[in-house]
């Protein structure tokens, strides 16, 4: 192992503060899934400090007041201890307007400073001072903690001085973590480092790293983007260490009593501040790399580690032993857990082959399907099609019947007129027989009478006859033709 501790003798004084009425803050610098939660609480338990919970999360810049009281462990699948809120420190400096001085553009586009002397903007070194105040105020001490300030610690440094911790895990059992979360539907610390990468090619080194080990979508499967994290996690050790007055390996914390007791002696000794760092634990999760090739690609990532010194703007022995310790932790890990682990990986693989033919099977068997659906779905949509034919037959159909019905009434309609008719002519035809009856009886009767008349009248004309003389004879004939004539024109 290499050296954890370094005594440079200027955390209290030899730099320009913010506000050298106050105490001077301790900050604590970290990574991702480092335990950095873990040491914050135990900061935080100390009640005379202020322990800042990740001083550049971006969430600052969007939680409301009523967040700061809820926001905290149980919100996400985090594996932190059972904490208060994160955030609850921050509530004094939101009643002081102290967080509007955040700008969310602090946590990724300024994490790599662009000046020469990577000093820090005055819009950082504002809202900082803000929770610093804010802290003394209380005439309590401010330990302000970031997961989001290694390419930074130097200006933050320069500028409010301080005690500062670089606090640190070993780099592959970081990676499992980052795995674990990726794995379990969580990208967000994975996506956190490529965006940092794609926001800092001003570095030399990240736009090198960026074309060596370009981002890929693979997750964090593959040796290239491991090596990308290793080599990105190093040089920000690298470039944070010759600025922090202590180096604390959360692995060994969890591990060994005896350094635990030397790195909270030498907080106290330099702080005045007790911490408690009883109750820590250590954990590895699952990765998902090959690893019968894992030394080939750690020999890989170790030469290029030893091109560090050229980005850096100065070296040292310590760094050098510093980084030499640090890919001789991941070494022992990865050999470690490589060992311990090899039956699990073979069954892994195994069952995975295994998986492999299953899901051959099943991806046929589901082509099968998706054909049989495609032809179900044929000839549900031929059935369809013949249903709509069907439909308009069937419309045509009822509206030839409709057409129908309607000729079939109009045509009982006639025939019952017709009928009314018929009933009609039938009555005015019995009533013609009638009536034709009544005039040939009266015909009969008129002309019996008429025949009487003649008779009575041909006896009335033989009496006149005998008796009168030629002359009255003479005009009775003419008379009696006159009547003839009379009664039947056609004489």
């Amino acid at each position: 192992m290499g050296r954890m501790t370094i005594s440079h003798d200027r955390s209290e004084n030899g730099l320009s503060s913010e506000n050298t009425a106050a105490p001077p803050p301790i900050w604590v610098h970290s990574s991702f899934r480092v335990s950095s939660t873990w040491i914050w609480w135990r900061f935080r338990q100390n009640p005379d400090v202020v322990a800042y919970y990740e001083i550049f999360n971006e969430a600052l810049a969007e939680l409301e007041p009523s967040r700061l009281a809820i926001h905290g462990a149980r919100d996400w699948n985090s594996s932190h201890p059972p904490v208060a809120p994160y955030l609850l420190e921050y509530i004094r400096a939101h009643l002081e307007g102290e967080m509007r001085l955040y700008d969310p553009r602090m946590a990724y586009e300024r994490f790599m400073p662009t000046a020469p002397d990577k000093s820090i903007s005055d819009e950082e070194a504002a809202y900082l001072a803000g929770l610093i105040r804010c802290a003394a105020a209380e005439g309590r001490r401010p330990v302000l903690t970031a997961v989001r300030s290694l390419g930074r610690v130097q200006g933050l440094r320069q500028r409010f001085g301080g005690y500062h911790i670089l606090w640190y895990r070993n780099i592959f059992r970081q990676w499992c973590s980052f795995s674990g979360q990726y794995h379990s539907g969580n990208s967000y610390f994975l996506d956190r480092i490529n965006d940092i990468i794609a926001r800092s090619k001003h570095d030399r080194f990240f736009s090198h790293i960026d074309e060596s080990f370009p981002q890929n979508d693979s997750g964090p499967e593959d040796w290239p983007t491991f090596q990308r994290f290793m080599l990105f996690h190093l040089y920000l050790y690298l470039l944070a260490f010759p600025h922090c007055d202590l180096t604390i390996s959360s692995d060994r914390v969890a591990a060994d009593e005896s350094y635990r007791q030397t790195i909270a002696a030498q907080i106290e000794a330099a702080t005045q501040v007790r911490v408690d760092l009883s109750g820590a634990t250590a954990n590895i999760e699952l990765t998902r790399l090959p690893l019968d090739t894992w030394r080939t690609e750690l020999e890989t990532t170790r030469i290029m580690a030893k091109m560090m010194p050229t980005f850096l703007s100065s070296w040292s022995e310590e760094q050098e032993q510093f980084m030499r310790s640090l890919v001789d932790e991941v070494e022992g890990e990865i050999e470690r857990y490589a060992f311990y682990s090899a039956a699990i990986h073979r069954y892994a693989k195994s069952s995975a082959h295994s998986l492999k033919s299953a899901r051959e099977a099943l991806d046929e068997k589901a082509a099968a399907w998706l054909q049989r659906e495609q032809s179900y779905q044929a000839q549900i949509e031929q059935l369809r099609h013949a249903q709509v034919q069907a439909e308009g037959a069937t419309h045509s159909a009822l509206e030839l019947l409709r057409q129908s019905q309607s000729k079939a009434r109009q045509a009982h309609d006639e025939n019952a007129r017709l009928a009314e008719q018929r009933e009609q002519i039938a009555a005015q035809r019995e009533q013609a027989h009638h009536d034709l009856a009544a005039a040939e009886r009266t015909l009969a009767e008129t002309q019996a009478q008429l025949s009487a008349a003649w008779r009575e009248k041909d006896r009335a004309l033989a009496a006149i006859y005998g008796s009168t003389s030629w002359r009255v004879t003479s005009i009775l004939r003419w008379i009696k033709k006159l009547v003839r004539r009379t009664a039947d024109p056609r004489l």
